[in-house]
């Protein structure tokens, strides 16, 4: 069963692992990202934080992820981090189902609005994740899990400001 879908531009990193993995009592991560999945030594380093707390782990391209969704579906308590929201779109419009997303740190940069704390966005993002709301998925931001949880709606005025 998948408890929870994360977008965080760190990837795998010490929140996660310290955070939401137990909260969830995570037994397994799927890390979709198709520039990562090309990366053997990038994989690698993924792999190996993931280890390190007796957790199992596989590293997907967002074509594979959506062709092995019911074999990570199925398993028990199943997180899945994707790096990039444009990663999580392409997976949601190719059929990888999803519930709800959690949004995690996204960095800044050119052409980005902050619209919370460690969170910026692009208006390409804001459009990607508006369809998906639109369309069913939860959308909601969260860094942390004593963070206080942020709709989409409250990102989208926010960002609109």
């Amino acid at each position: 069963m998948i408890d929870l879908i994360r977008v965080d531009t760190r990837g795998v990193h010490g929140q996660v692992m310290t955070q939401w993995v137990p909260k969830f009592n995570t037994k397994h991560i799927v890390f979709i990202d198709n520039k990562t999945a090309k990366d053997d030594f990038m994989s690698e380093v993924i792999k190996m934080a993931i280890a390190q707390r007796k957790i199992r782990g596989v590293i997907y391209n967002v074509d594979k992820a959506v062709e092995n969704q019911e074999k990570f579906s199925a398993q028990d308590s199943t997180m899945v981090v994707f790096q990039h929201i444009d990663n999580l779109y392409d997976a949601y419009k190719k059929g990888l189902k999803m519930p709800a997303v959690n949004i995690g740190t996204i960095g800044g940069g050119p052409g980005r609005k902050v619209v919370a704390p460690q969170v910026s966005l692009s208006e390409e993002e804001v459009q990607q994740l508006k369809e998906m709301n639109d369309n069913g998925v939860e959308i909601y931001f969260q860094t942390t899990p004593d963070y206080e949880k942020l709709s989409f709606a409250d990102i989208l005025a926010a960002y609109n400001k």
